[in-house]
């Protein structure tokens, strides 16, 4: 019997010592610029970071205000960040839609959009905004986890105690 619950025991701590995979896709954390913010001048380019590194192929689609495409379409990717660059010619001001598609270091296909405003006075004044971040359901199912493991342990105890007994 204590042989058996010992066993049971070190097994679990085995499980929670070793790494496992990410329980989640990677999130979009933040965009430059950031999401539902104004800037003064449309940027040169948008950058976008992830929860975790992400893979080719990604796409990148960034539309004006008249829903023209403004992203020239050469997407460059470094761990957790994508930069598109975007048009040089002056697609004025307005809202500005970023889409994205990237491939998670999981490998799952993750695809969302965020928006910045365009006012068109350089000097004026610019609000930022936080956007993304972890998702609070990645905690959940953790301790979700963790809850049935110990469930599960509990129960496989009394019920090699009762075949004891």
């Amino acid at each position: 019997m204590r042989l058996l619950l010992g066993a049971l025991v070190a097994l679990c701590l085995l499980v929670l010592a070793v790494p496992a995979p990410a329980w989640a896709h990677a999130t979009l954390v933040s965009a430059d610029p950031a999401a539902g913010s104004t800037v003064g001048a449309r940027p040169d380019a948008v950058t976008l970071r992830f929860s975790e590194p992400v893979a080719p192929p990604v796409d990148v689609v960034v539309t004006g205000p008249t829903g023209q495409r403004v992203s020239v379409g050469r997407t460059t990717v470094f761990g957790d960040r994508v930069t598109e660059r975007l048009l040089d010619e002056d697609t004025g001001s307005g809202e500005y839609s970023i889409a994205y598609q990237v491939l998670s270091d999981d490998g799952h296909v993750v695809n969302g959009s965020t928006s910045f405003t365009v006012s068109g006075h350089e000097g004026g004044p610019l609000t930022a905004q936080t956007g993304g971040g972890a998702r609070p359901s990645v905690l959940v199912a953790g301790l979700a986890f963790l809850l049935l493991l110990m469930v599960a342990v509990t129960g496989a105890a009394r019920v090699a105690e009762a075949v004891h007994d």
